[in-house]
């Protein structure tokens, strides 16, 4: 699924010729993410979301107040139902037509797991409302978190020069150049950039660094466990103990597990590529192509302690970890390196993109956003080198 949602991006990614100014960096690349991960999921012809685009703002108008999940900020807060009510009622005509099960060739492009859930549950006895309930579970999982963990990497990266030519670097690995076939060439392009998706995390670590510092920052939830025996624990800052009885439900923070200074060293609220990423990494620069080494393990220190790896959890621990992990990374990962080395993200006309404010997170959000207010007027363009390269991923 990765692969298609990967094609289907670069679709609407600024072809050749001008930039593309956009309003808010955010916006443009939440609303591009939400409708590939859609259409990878329900196919292009009957996509609800790619049939009438105001399903987007919905969706996203929904996950900003999900009510749905507490009492305590459902009260006078019924704008998340109503919105969750409408983006279920356009599912429900989906599966109401039966267009999961479609034999149509324009519709081979639907997801297999999409059908293969549709006919188990069809054959259970669910009814199409229920059936569209339980695809919206997969849509909102495949979107809350993934797509502001993705718009973070990318504003980090691209609001600092530096960080950006190492990536530039590190992403070459991950990616084949080849002349382009006759129907590329026809739309103006010479050459075929495709991505070495199922080894990003070989190929790319000060990628996959990126992406677990940016992690780290971003990840605001709270992990919900229930004691299964009587415990006590210590506090290190003394020596109280306390007694956690079984049954009882537990909390866990996701924030002040990342921010500790005991933890992750001396300002733990600062992006420091160094937390994860320890060796030597050369790459080369200037009009003369000179080279450049890079010592990263002068940063504060590497998470490779055991008390590191328990306190880093956004995708959440023990038995109840995240069950879309690996699709999450690969998705991130495929369109950094499809950004950083295709095109170019500045400000308009040209000043490097500011990194925005964090907005004050709420109690049910996974992820932080940025600041409402914030200024993320943005201009994306092809790369120089890059204008005549069309992108795909590389199929094993």
């Amino acid at each position: 699924m990765n692969t298609v949602q990967l094609k289907q991006m670069s679709m609407y990614f600024p072809p050749q010729g001008p930039a593309v100014d956009v309003d808010s960096l955010w916006i443009w690349l939440r609303d591009i993410m939400t409708l590939t991960k859609t259409t990878v999921l329900l196919g292009a012809r009957n996509n609800p979301w790619l049939n009438d685009r105001s399903l987007v703002e919905t969706y996203w108008a929904y996950e900003t107040n999900p009510s749905r999940r507490f009492n305590i900020t459902g009260v006078g807060r019924r704008r998340s139902a109503q919105n969750h009510k409408i983006l279920v009622a356009a599912l429900k005509s989906y599966f109401d037509a039966a267009y999961d099960q479609s034999s149509d060739y324009r519709d081979s492009d639907i997801a297999a797991m999409t059908r293969a859930t549709g006919a188990m549950q069809r054959e259970a006895g669910f009814l199409p409302t229920d059936i569209a309930a339980a695809h919206f579970v997969i849509i909102h999982g495949g979107l809350v978190s993934a797509v502001p963990t993705t718009f973070w990497a990318i504003a980090y990266v691209f609001s600092d020069p530096a960080l950006l030519a190492r990536a530039r670097q590190d992403a070459l690995a991950a990616v084949t150049l080849a002349p382009a076939n006759e129907e590329n060439k026809r739309r103006g392009y010479k050459r075929e950039a495709r991505i070495l998706n199922d080894r990003l995390e070989v190929l790319c670590p000060l990628l996959v660094s990126v992406l677990r510092e940016t992690q780290r920052l971003v990840a605001v939830g709270t992990l919900h466990r229930r004691v299964l025996e009587d415990t006590e624990i210590s506090a290190s800052t003394d020596d109280r103990t306390y007694l956690l009885t079984k049954g009882t439900a537990i909390f866990v923070p996701v924030f002040p597990c990342h921010r500790n200074e005991s933890v992750w060293g001396s300002i733990p609220d600062a992006f420091r590529l160094g937390r994860f990423h320890k060796d030597k990494y050369s790459y080369k620069r200037g009009a003369g192509n000179e080279s450049y080494t890079l010592d990263v393990a002068q940063l504060p220190p590497v998470s490779s302690t055991q008390l590191q790896r328990k306190a880093y959890i956004p995708f959440g621990g023990g038995k109840e970890m995240c069950p879309g992990r690996h699709l999450a990374v690969a998705e991130t990962l495929g369109t950094l390196v499809m950004l950083v080395l295709g095109f170019e993200i500045t400000r308009p006309g040209g000043s490097i993109f500011k990194l925005p404010p964090f907005a004050a997170p709420k109690m049910s959000a996974q992820t932080a956003r940025p600041h409402q207010d914030a200024d993320m007027r943005a201009q994306i363009r092809r790369r120089k080198g890059w204008e005549d390269v069309v992108w795909g991923v590389k199929e094993e």
